[in-house]
Formats: structure tokens, C-alpha cells, sequence
């Protein structure tokens, strides 16, 4: 029987999320910071005419012009804005929704209406050229500011690129170690990092991809067979430049070429980086008396000048400008109680131009494609204020939902830490977990134990002797001040510490403790023992 195929018109329903545009942006803008924020809003004030904002010393509320509810020309796009975020029928949109119980406050104060409908008037100011060029002059983040050409940074690349050009090494040379140097990281080493490491930091991911002299001539297109002995010769010539140990491999020829540049390179001290590098990463200092056959005074000598060498030459010319974190939120005790206040001086206060609800809703003799075009900003400006103002009620919520569960914390500090992950938020305030988790990227807290991001508060924790859960925040802190407590000659192991962990109410396995101590980075006991404090 042959098979047909037809075509037919059916009816189905069906549930489906489906991400209106406002609530689009209302997911963009919450994992923004303050500053990230009030950056968008400015940017959004530059391409929206109908956006304006609020002057400081100008109180916000109903004006007689809105009838006490802000209702006016732009009342049929608010409540367009209303209707379509709300809809949707499970995921975001009932977290998204939580917060807007309340209107924005968008009445403007009341200013003189337009004496003219004309288009052409009513944008001449927006459309000006010159006040366009003229902002663009004074804004201290433009390309033409002068403030933002009296110095520039020299980094590690250039550094050592000026020093190549004053060289008299022949040309071949001198190209392939100009490629040599522009392959090398941040730290001065010739090599390049594991993909598959998601850190790109090679102190924690440990995993290092060298760079071969060969797949440097390969990359500049040439021949490696041929070029090979100029390679070389470009080499030897970048591990000469300042600072000393640039163009390394590996950390033995790190310190290998700092001891030769430094005028040590006839001394025991290459002897140990050559071959006795176990022995230097332990310090051994019996394991390397007995293989040099020297005094212990000597070798502790030398121990102490490869020590004082830099494992990271390349580091002190690539280091990165500092950022300064701004809080987002403020904690605070007010009255002998905690408070929470957000910290939005930053952000400007919005509100729309009178001027373009009034063409709205004077029945304006201008065309329908100027009408069009002003509605629509109009809509997307509302989109702007709600979507701002229900992240600012949303990132509220969850630092006072921090602050009820972490009180003691703010008294007393680490010790009183407690457990807390984002469901037991996103339950407190009747929001769904992945808002709570978007809303706490990247945001930090002034508190009384100093500016914390908000994610530090989210962490498991471990069941303790007496019933109650112990945070595996406070457990580290006290790994880590036990290690701090003890002999360097007799470090601790890791089931010594749990032993004493549980004997303090908090049992807990070897695993566990050597698993805490290498996420904060501590090395283990036989890596501690005669280390110097």
C-alpha cells in the first residue's frame, strides 16, 4: 500500500515560555553592577529622546498634569508594557514579575508645554551635529579627550620590543625573535596554556602547553628545518633582555638564566636548579647536604638567593591596572539593628520628557511615521524604567533575604557563618533560583566584615557533632588557622587536622580536609616541612 502525504490545517493548544522583549531586558540588566548599569542607562539616555533625567535636588511624585497617577499621553504604552510582561506561564516569568507590585513613580514635574507641534522643531535639538561634536570633546571616555592622551603604559611585549630594535642581531634573527616575543605570556614564559584548563592561570591549573621554537617559525611562515640554528640564535638573544628570565620554558630555565644574568652562574646554586629540583620545591635541606657535600650553612645560602629570585619575571610589566570594586549593596547597623540600603547614587533617576507626552496626546498635526517613531521610544523607554526598577526591588529582596540568615555573621564574623545555598533564597522571597543566581553575579556587599561579593554567602556545609550545620566557609578558616598555628619543623597532616577538627565538634574525613586545603591553596605537610614563615 503506497504511502501519501497530505497537508492539513489543525488546532492544538500548548503551554510555552515565550520571552517577551521587556522581559528580555529585565533578565539582561540583572546581572549587571551598579556601574554597568548606570553605563546602559546613559548610553540608552543618548539614543532616547524621550528619556530624560530627574534632577537631584527635584522631588519625584504626582503633578496635577497626570492626575495624581501618572496617567497621561503615555498611558495606553505603559500598560502595553504591563500586559506583555506578564505574560508567559512557568520558568522566569514568575520570578520576573515578583517585585512590581507597586507603579514606577514616572510623573515629571510640571514644565512648559510645546508652542509648536512641528517635527522639524521638536527634534532640531536631538538632531544638532555640533552639540553632538561638542559632548564628544568633553566626555573624559571619548578617543578625542585630552585626558586620555597624556600617558600611556608601556607593557612587557613593547619593553622588550624596544630592546630587540637596538640590537644589532642580523635580520632573520631579529624577526624570529620579535616572534619569539609576541608569543610570550604574561609571565615572560614561552609556552601557552591548556585549553581545557577552564583557569587561565597557570598556578592553579597547572596544565602548560610549551611553545616550541618550531611552531614559532611555522607561525611566522617559515621553513623550521631551515630556520632553526636563527631560532635558536633569537632565543638566546630574548633570554638576555631585561627583566631577567624572560623567554623561558620552564621555571628551571627561569632561574637558570636569572643566576647567570645576576653573575652566579658559577656557583652551587645552578647545581641544585639543575639537578636537584625535587629537592628545592621540598627544601630538603638534608637531601641537598648529602648530594653536594657541602655544609648546611652554604646550602642554606644558596637556598635563600634562588628563593629571592622572581618565578615570574614577565609579571611586574603585565600586570593588569587594578579595578575598584563599588558595592551594590550596604549593610549596616542602624540603631542597633542591620539594615540594608542599595547603593545607587550612581544610577541617574529617569523619568519621560513631558514635551513628548504631550505630542503624544495633543493630537499633533505631524505625520504618522513621526508619531510611530516617538511611540516607540516611548515603549522603550518604560521597557528601561520598569526593567530598572524591578532589578533594584529584586537585588533588594535577596540582600535583606542574606541579611535575616546571616546576622550572626555580620556580629561575630566567619566563625558564625551558616550554610545557605540560592534555593533557600529564591524560597525566602518567591522568586524562581536562577533569578537569584543572575541577580548575585558579580555584586558586592559593604558590610561590617569588610566588601564581600554576595556569592560568598552561597556554600554548603557539613553536620556537626551538636545537630547543626557547620559552613564549609568557617571550616577552612579554621584549617587554615591551625596551619598557621604550627611548627614549621612539624607541619600537620590532613588527618591530623581532622582529628582536631573533631575534637572541636566538627567531624570531619582526611579527604575532605586535604580537598578544603587545596582549594585555598595550601601546600601539604611534606611541601610546609622547613619552610620559612
Amino acid at each position: 500500500m503506497a504511502l501519501q502525504q497530505r497537508l492539513s490545517l489543525s488546532h492544538k493548544m500548548s503551554q510555552r515560555l515565550v520571552l517577551t522583549p521587556a522581559m528580555q531586558q529585565a533578565i539582561k540588566l540583572l546581572p549587571l553592577t551598579t556601574l554597568e548599569l548606570a553605563d546602559v542607562i546613559n548610553q540608552e539616555m543618548v539614543e532616547n529622546p524621550m528619556l530624560e533625567e530627574i534632577p537631584e535636588d527635584e522631588p519625584t511624585g504626582p503633578t496635577p498634569e497626570t492626575d495624581g497617577d501618572g496617567s497621561d499621553g503615555s498611558a495606553g504604552a505603559e500598560a502595553e508594557f504591563d500586559a506583555e510582561l506578564t505574560e508567559g506561564t512557568a520558568g522566569e516569568a514568575p520570578a520576573l514579575e515578583a517585585g512590581l507590585e507597586s507603579p514606577v513613580d514616572l510623573s515629571p514635574k510640571e514644565q512648559t508645554g510645546l508652542q509648536d507641534s512641528d517635527i522639524d522643531k521638536l527634534f532640531e535639538n536631538v538632531m544638532d551635529e555640533t552639540g553632538v561634536r561638542n559632548m564628544a570633546q568633553s566626555d573624559p571616555d571619548s578617543e578625542y579627550s585630552i585626558e586620555n592622551r597624556l600617558s600611556t603604559t608601556i607593557d612587557l611585549r613593547d619593553h622588550l620590543l624596544a630592546q630587540l630594535r637596538h640590537d644589532a642581531a642580523p635580520g632573520r634573527v631579529r624577526d624570529i625573535g620579535e616572534g619569539i616575543i609576541q608569543n610570550l605570556d604574561d609571565d615572560g614564559y614561552l609556552r601557552t596554556h591548556d585549553p581545557a584548563c577552564e583557569l587561565n592561570d597557570h598556578t592553579s591549573c597547572g596544565r602548560i602547553v610549551p611553545t616550541t621554537l618550531d611552531e614559532v617559525c611555522a607561525a611566522m611562515g617559515l621553513d623550521p628545518e631551515a630556520c632553526r640554528a636563527d631560532a635558536e640564535r633569537g632565543l638566546d638573544l630574548v633570554q638576555t633582555f631585561d627583566p631577567a628570565g624572560v623567554g623561558a620554558r620552564d621555571l628551571r630555565e627561569c632561574l637558570l638564566i636569572q643566576l647567570r644574568f645576576f653573575g652566579f652562574g658559577d656557583t652551587p646554586a645552578v647545581t641544585i636548579v639543575e639537578s636537584h629540583m625535587r629537592a628545592l620545591e621540598m627544601r630538603d635541606v638534608a637531601g641537598l647536604v648529602r648530594a653536594l657535600q657541602k655544609p648546611e650553612v652554604d646550602v642554606l645560602d644558596w637556598l635563600d638567593l634562588i628563593e629571592s629570585l622572581d618565578p615570574r619575571p614577565g609579571s611586574t610589566l603585565s600586570a593588569k591596572p587594578p579595578s575598584y570594586v563599588v558595592p551594590d549593596v550596604m549593610i549596616y547597623k542602624k540603631d542597633g539593628v542591620f539594615v540594608v540600603e542599595l547603593n545607587d547614587d550612581s544610577l541617574p533617576r529617569l523619568r519621560i520628557s513631558s514635551s513628548y507626552r504631550k505630542f503624544l496626546s495633543a493630537g499633533s498635526t505631524a505625520d504618522d511615521e513621526a508619531k510611530t517613531y516617538v511611540r516607540d521610544k516611548m515603549r522603550s523607554a518604560l521597557f528601561l524604567i520598569k526593567s530598572v526598577d524591578q532589578r533594584q526591588r529584586t537585588l533588594y529582596k535577596v540582600a535583606d533575604s542574606i541579611l535575616k540568615r546571616q546576622e550572626a555573621f555580620f556580629e561575630s564574623g566567619v566563625s558564625a557563618l551558616k550554610p545557605m545555598v540560592l534555593r533557600d533564597v529564591a524560597d525566602d522571597i518567591s522568586m524562581h533560583e536562577s533569578t537569584v543566581s543572575r541577580i548575585v553575579q558579580n555584586k558586592h556587599a559593604h558590610t561590617p566584615q569588610g566588601v564581600l561579593p554576595l556569592k560568598y554567602f552561597f556554600h554548603s556545609g557539613l553536620k556537626g557533632d551538636s545537630g547543626e550545620a557547620v559552613s564549609s566557609v568557617a571550616i577552612k578558616e579554621k584549617i587554615r588557622n591551625l596551619i598557621d598555628a604550627e611548627t614549621p619543623g612539624k607541619p600537620l597532616s590532613d588527618a591530623q587536622i581532622g582529628q582536631i577538627l573533631s575534637y572541636q565538634g566538627t567531624t570531619i574525613a582526611r579527604r575532605t580536609v586535604a580537598k578544603y586545603r587545596e582549594e585555598m591553596r595550601i601546600p601539604s605537610s611534606s611541601e610546609r616541612k622547613g619552610r620559612p614563615r
